[in-house]
């Protein structure tokens, strides 16, 4: 959060998702809730496409269009074949901060990420 003399605090790109707002989005909100299958449909992709760009089988992606849960790095996969980068939003307040993955230096640590011993 930045401030201005003028006009207050400001959201900064981090905040916002640093990226243009799309399909007349605010650039200080974040983009409404869709399906899966929703962004596929305006994006214009079928699920052969979407499969093959992504390494996975049509029947796949036609089971994740059916789910509720899904892990991050299958949902990437997903919208790698749509064409596009998936980008985690947290939403605190009337803050929204763009989430990295948390990067290990060290797997073989024997301290798990809780900072307790592995047994």
């Amino acid at each position: 959060m930045t401030t201005s003399k003028s006009q207050g605090p400001q959201a900064t790109p981090l905040e916002t998702g640093g990226s243009e707002p799309a399909l007349g989005e605010s650039k200080t909100q974040p983009p409404e809730e869709m399906s899966l299958r929703a962004i596929r449909s305006i994006v214009g992709r079928t699920q052969v496409e979407v499969a093959r760009e992504a390494g996975m089988t049509q029947s796949d992606v036609s089971y994740m269009e059916r789910r509720d849960d899904h892990r991050l790095s299958t949902l990437a996969r997903y919208v790698t074949g749509l064409g596009g980068e998936l980008v985690v939003l947290a939403r605190i307040g009337s803050r929204h901060f763009r989430v990295g993955a948390a990067r290990h230096t060290d797997r073989k640590s024997s301290r798990s990420p809780h900072g307790t011993e592995k047994l």
